[in-house]
C-alpha cells in the first residue's frame, strides 16, 4: 500500500528529532514512549488540527482513536542479532474530517513532541489494531512490509511482509533475512561507495525514496538504506 506524505518540517529537523527521541522501555530490547509521552504526542496533534483540516480539505478535523507508536527496522539489527529488532520512528495520531482520514506524525525533539508530517490514510492504527495487544508493530520501509514482534517471533501484518516471512519467522531467522538484504548496503560497502542513493530497491509500480530526505538521512544517521520513503496514494 502506498501513502501520500506531506511534510510540515524540513527533512533535517525530522531526522534530528528522531535522533533525540528518548522513549521508555516497552518490551525486551525495544524502546517506546510511555503514557505521558503518548498523551503529549496527542496534544501536539490536537494543536495541528488547522493544518490537518487543510490537508483533508475539510472544514474541521478531529482526533479519532489513541496515538500509536510506530517502529521501524533497526539498522543495527541488520549486522548484529543482539541489537533490538526495531526502534521508535514516530507516534501517529489518526484524525478525520470531510469523510477522510489521515495520520499526524509527531516526534520528540528537545523534550517536546512536535508534528513533522501528515499522511493520508490510517495504516498505523489499522496495523496496530490487527496486531492486538502484547506485540510491537514495526515497518520495514524498504519493502513496505509491516510486522508484529511478539516474544521471539516476527509475524506478518500485510502482503509484503507475508512475502518475506510467510506466516512468521523467529527473530534469528528474520535477522538472517534482513542481513542478506541490506548487509552489503551499509556505510563503507561498495554499494555506499558507488554513490547509489535509492535504498534497497523499488516496489513494482512504486516510487523510489525521497532523495532529499534520504541523503540527509545518510549524513545524519550514517546509514545508506534506512531513511523512510515518502510515497503517494
Amino acid at each position: 500500500m502506498t501513502m501520500r506524505r506531506m511534510l510540515f518540517a524540513g527533512a533535517g529537523a525530522v531526522l534530528a528529532a528522531l535522533l533525540t527521541a528518548s522513549p521508555a522501555s516497552a518490551a525486551p530490547g525495544v524502546s517506546a514512549p510511555g503514557q505521558a509521552d503518548l498523551d503529549a504526542a496527542r496534544q501536539a496533534a490536537v494543536a495541528a488540527m488547522p493544518r490537518a483540516s487543510q490537508f483533508l480539505a475539510a472544514d474541521s478535523a478531529t482526533v479519532a482513536g489513541d496515538p500509536v507508536a510506530v517502529f521501524t527496522l533497526n539498522p543495527e539489527f541488520v549486522t548484529s542479532p543482539k541489537a533490538p529488532v526495531a526502534t521508535l520512528e514516530y507516534v501517529a495520531t489518526t484524525v478525520t474530517g470531510g469523510g477522510r482520514s489521515a495520520a499526524v506524525w509527531t516526534v520528540k525533539k528537545d523534550g517536546a513532541w512536535t508534528v513533522v508530517n501528515i499522511a493520508s490514510g490510517g495504516d498505523e492504527q489499522g496495523y496496530a489494531s490487527a496486531a492486538g495487544a502484547g506485540g510491537v508493530v514495526f515497518h520495514e520501509p524498504q519493502v513496505n512490509a509491516w510486522y508484529v514482534l511478539r516474544g521471539e517471533t516476527v509475524s506478518p501484518l500485510n502482503a509484503d511482509a507475508r512475502a518475506a516471512v510467510g506466516e512468521g519467522k523467529s527473530v534469528a531467522a528474520y535477522q538472517k533475512l534482513v542481513s542478506a538484504r541490506y548487509g552489503d548496503k551499509l556505510p563503507g560497502s561498495a554499494y555506499h561507495r558507488s554513490g547509489k542513493a535509492g535504498g534497497y530497491g523499488e516496489e513494482a509500480g512504486g516510487s523510489g525514496w525521497a532523495p532529499a530526505l534520504w541523503l540527509l538521512g545518510c549524513a545524519a544517521l550514517a546509514l545508506v538504506v534506512f531513511a523512510p520513503r515518502l510515497r503517494t496514494r
